[in-house]
């Protein structure tokens, strides 16, 4: 008796399982058929077949406090439609945990946040998959600060969705457009317009109110690029100038709370000259939001990280300060401050293009519904790790014991050799 009870309720389980899985499909496929009437008078392409439809769901644990950059997708269809996308046949449907009883291989594609699987336990991934289906590694900040160690993950993503120009699907935190709105950088191969043409009398008279030398805006004072010392640096050789960097935030003398970050940083328009766009982290490509900072408020952004900067802002527009060291970038920095026709040179980039904020952008959506629509390409990245962690022999990452160690490396010939990764370093030593 006791049998034949468990029996009839496995069976039960199973059949609800499969009535809540045509459940979920039944009120997509409502919600698609529903816009796409609405869309029928557009020239975008979705299939009228309902086996096209392409269901993302995002792979949000319970309770996720910051499950960023996921959360900048929208439910359902719409996003698709509202940013004109090529294909919109793709739905999107987040928070897993309210899909216990779904069998998750029904989805087209499942997106995964760089900054939660870290600690997500093995029991709260998916167990089974569909050999046509695709996961998704999503992560916008840097693989130094969000290291992806654990070996799990070796055969587990099929595309890549961050920061980094090769991954499957780049995103950037910002684009740079031609006057003909098209997106040119960042990008592995980009052709600048070489003879810039000089900025308006208007437009240097804009520049003219400007008195101070440079500010930057700091609130995380544990990073693993050393900035802060760097910024000691530099401000120990701009006294011979008679100058500094004023720092805001947590980590200066001029204070900032981040609820008020804007109203510091609209100072930028109408009284310095450069804006230090440092990054917390030197990674491959990782280049954030910091220097629209400098951009959208006319200054010049002094940058400092580990990209090749010529794939992604116009020539002339920027100082790399980690290229020239503290000495160099304050000769630099001063001369462009005493001779004003150099410093006007910096901003010719605006007679040919724009930089836009790309971070909250749909366009990432739209590149992954078509990719879903034209890439049937699902082979896993066997040695993910290794990719996302390029120094993975050392928990992932190189770490310094002190401040004057990583700088001692970074001015010497072995920093090139420890972005290789420790291997050269050790046999060298």
């Amino acid at each position: 008796m006791a049998v034949n009870t468990i029996g009839i309720l496995l069976r039960l389980a199973k059949l609800w399982r499969l009535f809540l899985s045509f459940l979920m499909l039944l009120v997509v496929y409502l919600h698609y058929t529903h816009y796409f009437y609405r869309a029928s008078d557009t020239t975008t392409k979705s299939p009228d077949d309902d086996d096209h439809l392409k269901i993302i769901l995002l792979w949000i644990p319970p309770k996720c406090v910051d499950c960023s950059p996921l959360n900048n997708f929208k439910r359902g269809r719409r996003i698709f439609e509202q940013h004109n996308c090529e294909y919109t046949n793709c739905h999107i449907m987040k928070s897993h945990s309210f899909y216990n009883d779904i069998d998750f291989k029904e989805f087209s594609a499942i997106l995964f946040s760089g900054r939660t699987i870290t600690h997500t336990p093995k029991e709260d991934l998916p167990t089974t998959r569909n050999p046509s289906q695709v996961y998704v590694f999503v992560q916008l900040e840097s693989n130094t600060r969000y290291p992806v160690c654990e070996k799990r993950y070796d055969d587990f993503f099929n595309w890549t969705m961050t920061y980094r120009l090769d991954s499957t699907i780049p995103w950037t935190y910002f684009v740079v457009k031609n006057k003909t709105g098209a997106v040119v950088a960042p990008s592995n191969s980009v052709s600048w317009v070489k003879d810039m043409e000089p900025i308006s009398i208007k437009f240097q008279y804009e520049l003219d109110s400007k008195y101070k030398l440079a500010a930057a805006y700091i609130s995380n004072c544990e990073d693993s690029s050393r900035r802060l010392f760097f910024i000691k640096t530099l401000n120990q050789e701009l006294q011979r100038y008679n100058t500094e960097v004023d720092v805001f935030g947590d980590c200066g003398k001029l204070k900032c709370p981040k609820n008020e970050k804007t109203t510091c940083l609209k100072k930028l328009k109408n009284k310095y000259l450069f804006y230090l766009a440092f990054e917390n982290s030197l990674a491959t490509d990782y280049v954030s939001e910091k220097v629209l900072n400098a951009y959208h408020y006319l200054t010049v952004p002094i940058v400092y990280g580990m990209a090749n900067y010529t794939r992604f802002l116009p020539p002339g527009s920027y100082i790399n300060g980690l290229e020239l060291g503290p000495k160099r970038l304050a000769a630099a920095m001063n001369s462009a401050f005493e001779n004003r026709t150099q410093y006007y040179s910096y901003f010719s980039w605006h007679n040919h293009y724009t930089i836009e904020d790309n971070y909250k952008n749909a366009n990432v959506a739209c590149d992954l519904c078509a990719k879903l629509n034209t890439n049937n390409r699902t082979e896993r990245t066997r040695h993910f790790r290794r990719w996302w962690n390029p120094s993975l022999n050392t928990k992932c990452q190189k770490v310094y014991t002190t401040t004057k160690e990583w700088f001692f490396v970074k001015y010497t010939g072995v920093y090139s050799q420890l972005l290789q990764g420790d291997s050269n370093v050790k046999q060298k030593n």
